[in-house]
């Protein structure tokens, strides 16, 4: 099995739903592509992957295994954000995409700012 299909298999028991209700709670996905999608036999488009995340409130990155937070709400409790963190975070992001500086450069360009502040 790979990660996908762990973790629809996993999100489909924690709401304790067969494949045959989570099909018909859906509506757009039948039972027997459910049941592939849990083998590992097949792999759903887009479309699908959406809904599938929406259903389960969490994040398709969470449900393709790049992410092991299934939300935001899951993200933010582990790494509490302020309002004023919020306004630095995008600016930072405004300086990276203006930039063409790797993350690595980003990085040591911020080390030697902290650098040059303590001095």
């Amino acid at each position: 099995m790979n990660i996908f299909s762990e973790r629809l298999k996993e999100l489909r028991e924690s709401k304790g739903l067969t494949m045959v209700d989570l099909s018909r709670k859906m509506g757009s996905i039948s039972q027997s592509a459910l049941s592939n999608y849990e083998a590992g036999t097949r792999k759903p488009g887009l479309e699908i992957l959406m809904e599938l995340a929406y259903f389960f409130n969490c994040s398709m990155d969470y449900l393709a295994g790049k992410t092991d937070y299934k939300n935001q709400d899951e993200l933010l409790k582990k790494y509490p954000i302020e309002g004023e963190d919020v306004l630095e975070i995008i600016q930072g992001i405004e300086i990276y995409e203006e930039s063409g500086l790797s993350v690595e450069e980003i990085k040591k360009l911020y080390e030697y700012i902290n650098i040059i502040k303590d001095i």
